[in-house]
């Protein structure tokens, strides 16, 4: 279980799952939306405290942000086959290992 917020704190979480490896996006979207590559880490499950937004980015993903700081937070596919956490909102970033990329 690792626990993260947004940079206000208004959003807090705890996510499952195996943090080993952070994947780099490169992709326009990602670019658009982190300002550069988005750097995040695969988890299995998300807990907030539901204070996130959501917005569809395409037809098959949609995005978490803090609608208060705009943090980006969160990456999934609508049918909910992969949940992607941002590997800078992560509380104890020790958990990180090693980067892949997601697209190459």
């Amino acid at each position: 279980m690792a626990k993260g917020r947004c940079l206000c704190g208004a959003v807090t979480y705890e996510a499952e799952g195996n943090f080993d490896s952070v994947q780099i996006c490169h992709c326009t979207d990602c670019q658009r939306w982190s300002g550069g590559p988005f750097f995040g880490v695969s988890a299995d499950s998300i807990i907030t405290n539901g204070r996130e937004t959501w917005f569809r980015s395409s037809e098959w993903a949609e995005r978490g942000f803090c609608g208060n700081c705009g943090s980006t937070l969160f990456w999934r596919l609508h049918n909910g086959g992969s949940l992607t956490v941002t590997a800078g909102s992560l509380d104890d970033q020790s958990v990180l290992r090693r980067a892949s990329p997601l697209n190459s």
